[in-house]
């Protein structure tokens, strides 16, 4: 292979790291802004739980019934959240690894230059 094939290939590659990059950055950042979202969906049940707890009702099952929908509701987010936090590490880690191939391609195209001369 010619030094220009092997450069255009390595520049191929890179283009297509970056692009996979730029994806998974927005990936990243739409995770990153859904955790403060349901933490906030969290805090909505919480707030009304502890509205509940301090006012006395006249039908106190369905204050029970109330109570249990909402600590389900928030149980639920929690979940969510923890799901999004490991989605998050994963998508961290994938960032990383193809950030070190660019690296690595970069490096490569630099050598082949550097041989041309």
């Amino acid at each position: 292979m010619s030094p220009k094939r092997d450069l255009a290939e390595a520049e191929s590659c890179v283009m297509v790291l970056v692009e996979e990059r730029t994806a998974k950055d927005q990936k990243i950042e739409e995770m990153t802004s859904q955790p403060g979202e349901l933490e906030l969906a969290a805090q909505k049940p919480e707030s009304e739980l502890n509205t509940l707890r301090s006012k006395s009702s006249a039908d106190p099952e369905a204050t029970r019934e109330m109570l249990r929908g909402l600590q389900e509701s928030e149980a639920h987010a929690e979940e969510a959240v923890k799901g999004l936090q490991e989605s998050y590490s994963q998508a961290e880690a994938s960032l990383q690894t193809v950030q070190e191939q660019l690296a690595e391609l970069r490096v490569a195209a630099l050598e082949k230059k550097r041989e041309r001369l």
